[in-house]
């Protein structure tokens, strides 16, 4: 799997604050131009916006300069949710958003459940960079030296569902990311994130479910890789 390595950068932990007016954020109602799908025709639901900064840059070394933003979006109003192994991809540009390669899909009336927001309210963040001994805390549970349970227990790292840049064995102990190419220069595109619907909003992704949402990004093509799996 690859992923974004840096010897003294280990990832980062996403932490709700009460502010809105935040570099990073989840939800919001911001249109970008192209974001919609193309099966039910509705607007694309933004998950995540990662605001490319300079310690954002310092960790993804290619982003072009013009490239201010990393919007992260899906669809949860088709039928692309029956299948966990379904990737689609975009690529983004400034202010926009142009498909490569979508899997066919209809529109689910109803689903995930009736009145779906087309946003969710937008929660501002703050991104923790993990310490060098809570990493080595999750190698250690991947290896199996330690488990999930004395780990939480204990209070021996910050568990959380929504983390960026970090190594992606923190999540694959259950084999559930994959190895994706990027469409447009066919090389391995790397790991970015994953986000979980535990956050306090008003609405869920799907409503009584754990969905999970893995991104991965090629940042020479500025290409974006999403698919989900059910925890």
């Amino acid at each position: 799997m690859h992923y974004y390595k840096n010897e003294n950068f280990f990832g980062f932990y996403i932490k709700e604050v009460d502010s809105v007016d935040t570099d990073h954020f989840f939800g919001g109602n911001e249109i970008i131009n192209g974001a919609f799908c193309p099966n039910c025709e509705r607007l694309l639901t933004p998950l995540f916006t990662i605001k490319v900064t300079d310690e954002i840059r310092g960790i993804m070394k290619f982003i072009p300069e013009s490239l201010e933003i990393i919007p992260l979006f899906y669809c949860w109003t088709c039928d692309l949710f029956e299948e966990n192994e379904i990737v689609f991809y975009y690529s983004v540009g400034p202010n926009c958003v142009k498909y490569l390669k979508v899997p066919k899909g209809k529109k689910v009336d109803g689903w995930p459940y009736k009145n779906y927001p087309p946003f969710f309210e937008r929660i501002g963040v703050e991104l923790i960079k993990y310490s060098r001994k809570e990493y080595q805390v999750y190698i250690d549970v991947c290896t199996g030296k330690f488990n999930w349970l004395d780990v939480i227990n204990e209070n021996m790292i910050i568990f959380s569902d929504n983390t960026i840049l970090n190594n992606p064995c923190f999540i694959d102990n259950k084999g559930h990311l994959k190895t994706i190419k990027c469409p447009i220069c066919c090389k391995p595109m790397k790991y970015l994130g994953k986000f979980g619907d535990s956050l306090k909003m008003q609405n869920k992704f799907i409503g009584n479910s754990s969905p999970v949402m893995v991104f991965h990004f090629c940042e020479v093509c500025c290409t974006v890789g999403t698919y989900h799996y059910i925890d």
